[in-house]
């Protein structure tokens, strides 16, 4: 269990940051003025800038406040060289450098020799941050000729293993993730987390690392684990479900129960699913977090009341959870329970976010139960608050289209291919103009619609396709199809 505890060290390090972060944030709001040194900018800099090991910046970045760190700090102490770099760094983020142009500010920038071991490896992991790959490599190598005591290598080590991408390089990350957790055991959980997000972007590559590992060592249940995953991104579900498997066997952790139950649900395997979600329950029946899973499941099967009661458990955990409320709201429509389950939307469109798949479900209750009125009011709401996509201009065209308004249905459709002309997903309009032309019987129109869709975006032809079970039994439109993919 150590391994998910950090050291009395560690915990004292956090309490010292989180006490330097609340001054800082006082001091912000104008609370009091209080002393900061050159180091405690550096830190406030690296916490605002997640400037953490991986190697690209985080979408996580407050860069307001990195910002206004480094402008304070470097006012305060314009020779920090630490600060300077981090200047150029925050500039890079914000001002759209490029990396040449990045690369020259920090060469200027006079490395200190009493600190030199320090900045340079901040220098090192910046040119990480900007994809200045090899720059960022030699420094590296360099520290760690320069370093004599191992301990001291082990962040060298692990921010070396995020500058490969390709398959040569494997056996490199290898061994600097062998080293590194070598020298530091208790390394090895954060380490794999960090490989896991590196590796979602990159899930051939880390799958190859992984099987190259375990071709070599004994494989603990994490790593079992972050393999399971990556096989699963990559739809191989039977290796997925061997590998978490193993993590299953090697552990009593509930995590790695749960991580098998929702790749046996990737995999359409709802009841194996289900399975593994209850014993994960079993272990520990406080999991709220399995709630919402395990109801969509039910859902999805059809067993609605048995849905409705894990949705209830849910939102008895996380009361505001949309994606419970909506799933209600889907439990409820399918037994149609219209008015109830209208109920639980109305909750959703109060909130100060309201997602747009909730509109759209309302709009088709409020069809159901005939309010016909309210659900165009709703809809035109809609193309105001969602004008770019594309879900709503369907919808809303389908409806007229359903009652044989053909004249509304393609007016709606217009106006959204205006306002959408930028977005790419925009062509599906046009291939629903063409849907329409066909079920009005006017094929010349339909077929020229139909034509100008597959040019701009022959891999939404499917939409077309499945709008209407008649469709690809209509030999008029399927000879079309079959020309234009001919043609292709």
């Amino acid at each position: 269990m150590d391994e998910f505890f950090g050291t009395e060290e560690d915990e004292l390090e956090d309490f010292e940051s989180v006490e330097l972060i609340s001054r800082y944030e006082n001091m912000v709001r104008g609370n009091y003025s209080t002393y900061l040194s050159a180091d405690d900018y550096e830190n406030l800099f690296i916490h605002y800038a997640h400037f953490y090991s991986l190697p690209f910046p985080s979408e996580y970045a407050d860069l307001d406040m990195a910002g206004m760190v480094i402008r304070d700090g470097v006012a305060q102490y314009p020779d920090a060289c630490l600060l300077q770099l981090f200047a150029v760094y925050y500039r890079f983020l914000t001002e759209n450098l490029s990396i040449e142009k990045t690369i020259k500010l920090l060469e200027k920038i006079d490395i200190q020799e009493f600190e030199k071991t320090t900045q340079t490896y901040f220098l090192a992991s910046i040119y990480a941050k900007i994809n200045a790959v090899d720059k960022a490599i030699a420094l590296y190598q360099k520290l760690l000729e320069d370093i004599q005591i191992e301990e001291e290598k082990i962040g060298i080590y692990s921010d070396l293993i995020f500058l490969f991408d390709k398959e040569e390089d494997i056996p490199k990350m290898l061994e600097y993730y062998e080293k590194s957790t070598k020298i530091k055991p208790k390394l090895k959980p954060f380490l794999l987390k960090d490989l896991y997000i590196y590796f979602l972007f990159k899930p051939e590559l880390g799958v190859l690392f992984f099987e190259s590992y375990t071709q070599q060592h004994y494989f603990s249940a994490g790593e079992w684990h972050c393999l399971g995953e990556l096989y699963a991104v990559l739809s191989m579900f039977e290796k997925a479900v061997e590998a978490v498997d193993n993590a299953v066997a090697l552990s009593d952790n509930g995590n790695y129960l749960v991580s098998l139950a929702e790749i046996y649900g990737m995999w359409g395997k709802n009841e194996k699913a289900l399975e593994y979600f209850h014993e994960a329950l079993s272990l520990d029946p406080k999991r709220t977090d399995c709630y919402l899973d395990i109801a969509d499941l039910y859902c999805s099967i059809g067993q609605f009341e048995v849905a409705l009661r894990y949705y209830g458990l849910s939102r008895d955990a996380f009361p505001n959870d949309v994606d419970s409320l909506i799933g209600t709201a889907i439990a409820l429509g399918s037994m149609k329970k219209y008015e109830e389950a209208l109920s639980y939307l109305n909750k959703i469109q109060k909130m100060d976010f309201v997602p747009v798949e909730a509109l759209l479900l309302m709009t088709d209750y409020l069809i159901e139960l005939e309010r016909n009125d309210e659900a165009i009011t709703l809809f035109e709401q809609m193309t105001e608050l969602f004008p770019q996509i594309a879900e709503v201009w369907l919808a809303y065209s389908n409806y007229y289209a359903s009652y044989d308004n053909y004249a509304r249905a393609y007016a709606v459709l217009k106006c959204g291919m205006f306002l959408m002309k930028d977005k790419d997903d925009s062509v599906v309009l046009m291939y629903r103009m063409a849907n329409y032309y066909f079920l009005e019987g006017k094929n010349d129109r339909a077929i020229s619609f139909l034509e100008t869709a597959y040019l701009i975006g022959p891999n939404h032809l499917d939409i077309f396709l499945e709008y209407d079970d008649d469709i690809k039994e209509n030999p008029l439109i399927m000879d079309v199809v079959n020309g234009l993919k001919a043609e292709k």
